[in-house]
């Protein structure tokens, strides 16, 4: 079946169109002729929408629209009962991908890990973070590969900012016209080593400002002063805290429900921003960012969306 242009904010084709082919299976079987889907292929400069066959379970897009070589486009299946696939495929100029398969699996939940180069998948760099500082109250730290947490004595303090930016249609779609529940969002850290006399609590707030990670620091958040103090508005404190002592090392968690709640609500494509603390005494937490070469470190964010029946 030929896709069609559902918009295109493009210049005129230039390069040879990409192309990619592929099957779209729904597991269990919904019975004779009734095994189809929904796919689109979207990207900046043009979004496509087919219907896969609902014998041959095939589906092709064959003039997609590629600029400067290759064009970087989101392919998502769906069909209302069942599971959504989502997935970022780079679409080189005069290049076909066949053999790309798809099942779909009937179900209620869509558990999805955002991790910079991992999660959903290698392409993935909507994971934004920096730390300001006092008295560096001028310095700007978003391209350090870990994150000083600090606190608890006036003449030195730090606090980590953080987002997840992705877009929640994409992840997690209404299923089956209902809106989806947060049935779990755990926010996961790795700390290399934290200097402190004694336990300090490490807190995680839901951040109401959005900020530059290359521009902010203790006194604005890149164009403009923080409101409410630096690094903004506390806003809700996530579900627990956690215990750090100076033998601390690895991963810590955070239970994100509330924040996480609010954030699927909203449903914005923005991003979904954290304000990391440590303020109840002398210390500081040392965290692998996003921008470390360990990518396996780097912090994640997991969210399970439950969709009631």
């Amino acid at each position: 079946m030929a896709p069609f242009l559902v918009f295109s904010c493009s210049e005129p084709l230039k390069e040879p169109p990409g192309k990619i082919f592929g099957t779209v299976t729904l597991s269990p079987d919904p019975g004779p002729g009734e095994n189809w889907a929904y796919v689109r292929a979207s990207s900046d400069i043009a979004e496509y929408e087919v219907i896969s066959d609902a014998v041959t379970h095939n589906f092709a897009f064959e003039n997609l629209m590629v600029k400067d070589l290759y064009t970087v486009y989101y392919l998502q299946a769906e069909r209302p009962g069942y599971i959504s696939y989502g997935n970022s495929v780079v679409v080189e100029a005069g290049v076909s991908i066949s053999n790309f398969n798809i099942v779909l699996r009937h179900g209620s939940w869509q558990d999805t890990t955002f991790q910079d180069g991992i999660s959903p998948d290698p392409l993935y760099s909507g994971c934004l973070d920096t730390y300001i500082a006092f008295p560096d109250t001028q310095g700007t730290f978003g391209d350090r590969p870990t994150l000083v947490i600090s606190g608890g004595a006036p003449e030195t303090l730090s606090r980590g900012l953080l987002h997840f930016n992705f877009n929640w249609q994409h992840y997690f779609p209404t299923y089956d016209s209902l809106p989806g529940e947060i049935q779990s969002a755990t926010l996961r850290l790795f700390v290399d080593s934290a200097l402190t006399l004694g336990s300090v609590t490490f807190a995680v707030f839901n951040l109401e400002h959005d900020f530059s990670e290359n521009l902010s620091n203790w006194t604005d958040n890149g164009p403009n002063p923080w409101p409410g103090g630096p690094g903004g508005s506390w806003g809700s404190l996530s579900s627990d805290t956690v215990s750090v002592g100076g033998a601390t090392t690895g991963w810590v968690e955070f239970s994100l429900v509330s924040i996480a709640e609010s954030w699927l609500n909203d449903r914005s494509p923005g991003p979904m921003m954290i304000k990391l603390v440590n303020e109840s005494r002398p210390s500081a937490i040392f965290v692998r960012s996003a921008d470390n070469d360990s990518t396996a470190l780097r912090p994640a964010l997991r969210l399970v969306v439950h969709y009631p029946q």
